[in-house]
């Protein structure tokens, strides 16, 4: 696949040239507060923060710093700040702290970036970093505040070994210290594995799926889970396209719906465990003589709301027509490659109501959607031997004459058009 990008900065720039003054990012803290931030702003931004990180803290192409935070503006400014300069981020999740120092010495991390409320524990998990600095919060005396160092900075990043030429650089402009898209961008640390993705793995996934589920530059989408999990389909997917971001810092089954109406938002990526809630919730306003939807919100309310997407292989087929069945709403799955996070399968945004039921749910195990990538994946037996459709065996990927198993059984199915569906095996 042929990206239109040379690197992420890129994507940022184009938009911030065609379209300044739309909204890339609207934010809610905890307290709902509301703040709107344009293209413009959000490169601007940016580009301050990427010019505190090589400056100040001499982060260059091909370093790595951590961040440890919530769904909250300035980690995605660390984010996209790390990659203008060519710099990779370590995401890490306060949860699993007992992994931290293992990620952080593998990846030789020069600053870790702390949301505020974690201080505490990072400032005994973090023995190998450099500096921790503050996200958020009161300044206090122990740690320096992100926000008042990177305030002041300039809004143009033309760091002396960076290539740079501002938010405008020329795709041929720069030279071998530019951004590239074989730089690594966001690593992730699961499971005791680490998975590095460069910027081309990111813009690639996200042009992939912007197509496939036919997203436009006049949507908005919500951005609800944790970030490290899920960049690439919450945040990158509607950025490539000049969409806007709606970012939560937390899914709430009571405000969801609230946001969906007050925000105009067309779609969002949901896990198993928040689909539940929401129909849990929706079952106890109806037993109370409520809404499916809680207030006074009827259907007619969201009927501009097209769809929710989940990459949960937790997803069963009881849940999903549950879902479906109390609100009327389609869930689009979807299936990524466990080690890098590619993405593999979707299902049809396109298909008919009917068409989208007896996919999804019309079948023993759950549908994962078509193959996005003709011919790249198969089921095979034990002995690596190629299934047929319908027979079950474990998913595999095509390498030349080879397989690599990525450890999840199904089987396929044609669809009368030809398309290959896949269906996993049901938790």
């Amino acid at each position: 696949m042929t990206l239109p990008f040379r690197n992420i900065r890129d994507v940022l720039g184009l938009h911030a040239k065609v379209s300044p003054h739309k909204n890339s990012l609207i934010t809610y803290d905890e307290n709902l507060q509301r703040k709107p931030m344009t293209y413009l702003e959000f490169v601007g931004k940016s580009h301050q923060v990427a010019n505190f990180l090589f400056e100040d803290l001499d982060i260059k192409r091909g370093d790595t710093i951590a961040v440890m935070s919530p769904n909250h503006e300035h980690t995605l400014l660390l984010y996209f700040a790390s990659w203008v300069i060519g710099a990779s981020v370590l995401a890490l999740d306060i949860s699993d702290n007992e992994d931290i120092n293992q990620a952080l010495d593998d990846n030789q991390v020069k600053v870790l970036f702390a949301y505020h409320e974690y201080l505490a524990d990072c400032a005994q998990l973090a023995k190998s970093v450099e500096g921790i600095i503050q996200i958020g919060g009161e300044q206090g005396a122990d740690f320096l505040r992100f926000e008042d160092l990177a305030s002041n900075r300039p809004t143009t990043f033309l760091g002396d070994e960076s290539g740079a030429k501002g938010a405008d650089i020329p795709m041929t402009g720069g030279n071998e210290h530019t951004a590239r898209l074989s730089d690594i961008a966001l690593i992730t640390y699961e499971n005791g594995q680490t998975i590095r993705r460069t910027q081309g793995d990111l813009l690639q996934n996200a042009t992939r799926l912007a197509g496939a589920s036919a997203m436009t530059g006049n949507q908005n989408t919500l951005a609800i889970l944790p970030l490290h999990r899920n960049f690439v389909e919450s945040i990158l997917t509607p950025l490539v396209v000049g969409a806007t971001v709606i970012l939560s810092e937390t899914f709430s089954a009571d405000l969801f719906w609230q946001l969906i109406v007050g925000e105009h938002i067309h779609s969002t990526v949901l896990r198993t465990s928040d689909l539940q809630a929401l129909v849990d919730t929706a079952r106890n306003s109806l037993a109370s003589g409520g809404m499916r939807f809680g207030g006074k919100i009827i259907q007619q309310d969201i009927k501009h709301f097209r769809h929710i997407l989940t990459t949960d292989t937790r997803l069963s087929i009881h849940l999903a027509c549950e879902f479906e069945d109390t609100f009327g709403l389609p869930l689009i799955t979807a299936y990524q490659h466990p080690q890098t996070h590619e993405l593999l399968t979707l299902l049809p945004i396109t298909l008919a109501w009917a068409e989208h039921q007896s996919s999804l749910h019309g079948h023993e195990t759950p549908c994962i959607g078509a193959e996005l990538i003709h011919n790249l994946l198969t089921i095979v037996d034990e002995s690596d031997n190629q299934l047929d459709e319908n027979q079950f065996g474990e998913m595999a990927i095509i390498q030349g004459d080879d397989w690599q198993k990525i450890g999840q059984r199904g089987y396929f199915k044609y669809s009368d058009n030809g398309e290959k569906f896949y269906f996993i095996e049901d938790e």
